[in-house]
Order: C-alpha cells, then sequence, then structure tokens
C-alpha cells in the first residue's frame, strides 16, 4: 500500500472537485451551473447549520449559573473529543510495516528505565521488543 492509498481524501471546495475530472468534461455549461448553484446551496446551508448550533449552544450556556456553565463547557468538550475518537475510529489501521517504521522512530535509549519496562509488557509495543531490550540494555550500561 502506497503513500497515496493512506492519505485521507481533501474535502471537495468546488462543483469541479465534487466531480470527477472525466464527468465535468462531459457536462454542458448548464448542467455545470447548476451543480455549481447545488453544491453553493449545500454549502450555506451547512454554514447556517454551524451558525444556528453555535447560537443555541450560547443561550443555554448563558441561561445557566457558574457552576453549571464550567459544566457545559466541558460537556461540549467531552462530545468533541468522543467525535474525534469516533472519527479516529473509521480510519484504516496500519500494517504492521507501517507500525514497524513509526516504532523505529522513538529513540528508546533516551527513555527512562521505568517508562521501558511498562512499553516491554505493552501490547501495542510488540513489534518494537528487541529495540525496548537495546534501550534497557544501554540504561544498565552493557551496550
Amino acid at each position: 500500500m502506497g503513500i497515496r492509498e493512506v492519505i485521507p481524501l481533501k474535502k471537495a471546495e468546488s462543483a469541479q472537485e465534487k466531480a470527477t475530472a472525466q464527468i465535468w468534461e462531459l457536462l454542458t455549461d448548464a448542467e455545470k451551473e447548476t451543480r455549481i448553484e447545488a453544491f453553493k446551496e449545500e454549502e450555506e446551508k451547512l454554514q447556517v447549520s454551524i451558525t444556528e448550533s453555535v447560537e443555541k449552544d450560547a443561550e443555554l450556556y448563558f441561561a445557566k449559573e457558574l457552576p453549571d456553565r464550567l459544566q457545559h463547557v466541558l460537556d461540549v468538550k467531552q462530545k468533541e473529543r468522543n467525535e474525534a475518537i469516533r472519527l479516529s475510529a473509521d480510519k484504516q489501521k496500519l500494517t504492521n510495516s507501517e507500525k514497524e517504521t513509526i516504532l523505529t522512530c522513538i529513540r528508546y535509549s533516551f527513555l527512562p528505565q521505568e517508562e521501558l519496562l511498562k512499553l516491554s509488557t505493552d501490547d501495542a509495543f510488540t513489534l518494537a521488543k528487541e529495540f525496548i531490550v537495546q534501550g534497557l540494555a544501554i540504561k544498565l550500561g552493557g551496550a
């Protein structure tokens, strides 16, 4: 799998980007104009919904007492975190070779001994066992 397959697709910023190049070339000028207008309407609706959501959130915020305001802010941040976690779970998982490449970037010899011992029992670092052992050997003076 190449780097192109791993990179997430860019969100279309115009009607022409939304349609593939081959399809766009086959459209008449009227069809192109219709698609551009539909895309603009879609973007405007999205902006209006975002604005309404922010205004509704602000009304809820200012209607509350101070302790409830703090809890409201924490609730909003937690919702954002949950959404980020959900979106990251939808992404493709890394292959073992990609994981190895990432794990080789860590300088295990600079990590504290306690951290290396924790990593040696962590399942996420099974591919880096030999690097962790090398880091421990350096820490213990047996390099």
